[in-house]
């Protein structure tokens, strides 16, 4: 497992990107674990975040003894995707006497604990109800970073071995979704019940888990829970009851239990009963949330034992079963308190629909107290496709108008593209781990944002007189930008994306903007101190016109800076030809990937050709007398995947490593698009990209891959 320590620019924190080995994408599940990481409002030192996780049958899981491991740690949408439904299902943040037993008090301040963190969001969204309320939040694991908020303490450990709280200190005491992986969860009743003040709330929220022995069907796979939790609770909260009996005498039990039902069906089946009383957008929300689930109870599956064959079939029968809408079972969620209420967040849901199916969903997002946009793809992509893309959000500075929004995006070969005309379609706009995985590959490799004169490009203007400019093609998730914007505070930065892909926090030096600038660039001529074009090659097919517009708006002596691949896998022992020697079905699957995009008036070899085509005598210019000068051109050479102890790796930081592995699996399973578009079926392409994934995990068929960054200064 790669424990990667980085500065995250959205949050203004520190944050741990954990990462699973690489191998674990052999596993091919659908569903690829989100982005794994953590800030958080405690000192946690980057050496020891590593010992939160395990993994387990190649995904991570809590390394805590006293939780099951039932599911794997790393899956954020299984999370985000589990509280729209149950935000939907139970209607509101919460109910009851909450907000009573939260009333500002001038005698003393109010105090909440939360178990069981997970993304942090309901977290977020209750202390910005109740700003004079003091929160603490506990997590057994760094899960996701956490925006930092005056009146929330965000704290990791394992709790299940006692609480760090004092006695009678706590108004409410929410525990949400642990009975599938606590296993003493009447222990955990008990600290609850020791930490609330006399009269203070218990709130659960919960559903029973149930799966049975392999060799005994009459047998609950228990490992360690009590899978009818949720059914006993309520008894287990009464004074009578066996849980009072352990510890200090004075542990009493609770008065006024009430609990509450609901139920929703496991895969809902449009158009039938099943469905009949549940909103249009929820019904894709839970045939997500029910593949993802499934799927992600392959490594449990194969501690049976199972083979990961057996295993994936069983799981793939199981769909297919709950697909058929005259096997529709129930699930419930219960919740539980001393006096009615619930917690649960996500506000001003509304479904909007493109014509190819994808579901937008409105949300005030608490993290970056902005508008999101969530895309949701058809749901039925959403079980059978191989490669799940992560978050798929938006916020942004500029307006965006909701019933505009779906015509940024069309459904192809099943998955998420920009819809204008002028990108080609080959990697999907929908993997946003891709891309934080490239800028962080990309930021080791150069050791830094940028290299070259972009320090000199930005400083300040010596007398003052003026703002310096810069502008971004090819926003993707921000990182970039983000990073930029605080080193170089006083530089005014313009980034435009021709899609929305993720939320961006907004800083006061920065405009996102979202338009098609293939045809052209809404900036004013000679305006820009430096113009980064970031990536833009797996998108544009007009590459040469795009520079005649970087061209255009850059001041004489402007900086143009340009970051992107040259795409093939390239011989170890001859860097100038392609590694047809010890990589032949990879050659031979980025060989077809460049004779479609060559169809359509790409270069494959651009970034070889950039500083001749920059050059004033390039046919570029047309002879008017343009171009650049001092054009540089930097090379960086690194393994398409890294095998450890091989030549191969003592080039490559240790950190670093799996984080490469991942990129590069993904990005080939990405490319099956665009071998469909090729003439290939589906079934063909996956063969092909899953081979080449296989071909490169081999230490003798270390190919390498190739990235630039060219920059030049337009000549005065």
């Amino acid at each position: 497992m790669g424990v990667y320590e980085y500065y995250d620019q959205d949050t203004d924190s520190i944050v741990y990107y954990v990462a699973p080995s690489p191998d674990s994408d052999n596993e091919q599940s659908t569903l690829e674990s989100e982005s794994e990481s953590m800030a958080s409002g405690t000192t946690i030192m980057s050496e020891d975040v590593q010992d939160y996780f395990i993994l387990h049958h190649g995904r991570p899981q809590i390394a805590a003894t006293n939780v099951a491991r039932w599911l794997p740690s790393d899956n954020i949408r299984r999370y985000v995707v589990h509280y729209l439904i149950f935000k939907w299902l139970l209607g509101g943040d919460y109910a009851g006497p909450v907000h009573e037993m939260l009333a500002l008090t001038f005698d003393q301040k109010k105090a909440v604990l939360e178990l069981g963190t997970k993304t942090g969001t309901w977290t977020q969204s209750m202390a910005a109800t109740f700003p004079h309320v003091q929160f603490r939040s506990l997590d057994l694991a760094p899960i996701m970073a956490h925006v930092p908020r005056s009146n929330i303490v965000f704290e990791v450990y394992d709790f299940t071995e006692g609480l760090l709280i004092e006695d009678n200190s706590q108004d409410i005491v929410f525990i949400n979704f642990l009975s599938g992986s606590v296993k003493d969860y009447r222990g955990l009743l008990r600290e609850a019940h020791r930490v609330l003040r006399p009269g203070g709330l218990i709130h659960l929220v919960d559903f029973n888990i149930q799966l049975w022995d392999t060799e005994d069907l009459s047998v609950p796979a228990l490992r360690g829970i009590d899978p009818d939790t949720c059914t006993k609770v309520a008894g287990w909260l009464e004074p009578s009851s066996s849980v009072w009996e352990l510890g200090s005498s004075n542990l009493q039990g609770f008065e006024n239990i009430q609990q509450l039902v609901r139920g929703i069906p496991y895969h809902p089946h449009e158009g039938h009963s099943c469905s009949k009383h549940m909103d249009l957008r929820i019904i894709s929300l839970q045939i997500h949330f029910a593949s993802m689930l499934m799927r992600d109870l392959h490594g449990l599956l194969k501690d049976q034992p199972m083979t990961d064959e057996e295993a994936h079939a069983l799981i793939e029968e199981c769909l297919a079963e709950l697909r058929d809408p005259e096997r529709c079972p129930i699930f419930k969620l219960y919740y539980h308190e001393r006096v009615p209420g619930m917690a649960w967040l996500f506000c001003n849901l509304r479904p909007f629909y493109n014509q190819a199916g994808m579901g937008i969903f409105e949300y005030y997002d608490i993290d970056t107290e902005e508008i999101i946009y969530h895309v949701m793809p058809d749901p039925e992509s959403m079980c059978e496709d191989d490669v799940e893309p992560e978050t798929e959000s938006l916020t942004s500075d500029v307006t965006i108008r909701t019933d505009d929004l779906p015509g940024y995006f069309v459904f192809h070969n099943g998955r998420q593209h920009p819809a204008i005309t002028g990108v080609i379609r080959w990697f999907p706009s929908d993997n946003v781990r891709r891309y934080i995985l490239r800028t962080l590959v990309s930021k080791w490799l150069f050791g830094g944002y940028y290299i070259g004169p972009v320090n000199e490009a930005l400083a300040p203007v010596a007398d003052g007189r003026r703002q310096r400019y810069a502008l971004e093609l090819g926003t993707k998730t921000g990182t970039w930008i983000q990073g930029m914007s605080k080193e170089f505070s006083h530089v005014h930065f313009r980034t435009v994306d021709v899609a929305p892909i993720i939320a961006h926090a907004p800083r006061s030096n920065v405009t996102f903007e979202i338009y098609d600038f293939t045809e052209g660039l809404f900036v004013a001529s000679a305006s820009q101190d430096v113009v980064f074009l970031n990536g833009a090659f797996e998108m544009v097919k007009d590459y040469r016109t795009l520079l005649r517009e970087a061209y255009r708006v850059l001041r004489p002596g402007g900086l143009l800076y340009i970051n992107d691949f040259h795409p093939h896998l390239w011989d170890a022992q001859k860097l100038s030809i392609p590694a047809r020697r010890t990589n032949p079905i990879g050659s031979q699957l980025f060989d077809l990937a460049r004779a479609h995009i060559s169809k359509f008036g790409m270069d494959p070899d651009l970034c070889e050709k950039l500083p001749y085509w920059l050059a004033p005598d390039s046919d570029l210019w047309e002879g008017r007398g343009r171009g650049f000068r001092d054009i540089t051109s930097t090379r960086k050479i690194y393994p398409a995947y890294v095998h450890d102890g091989h030549a191969c790796s003592a080039t490559v930081d240790a950190s670093i490593a799996p984080f490469i592995g991942h990129l590069s699996t993904m990005s080939t399973r990405d490319m099956g698009s665009i071998l469909v578009d090729g003439g290939m079926t589906e079934a063909e392409a996956e063969m092909m990209t899953e081979e080449m994934i296989e071909e490169m995990r081999r230490p003798e068929c270390c190919a390498m891959l190739k990235v630039y960054i060219i920059h030049a200064v337009k000549a005065r």
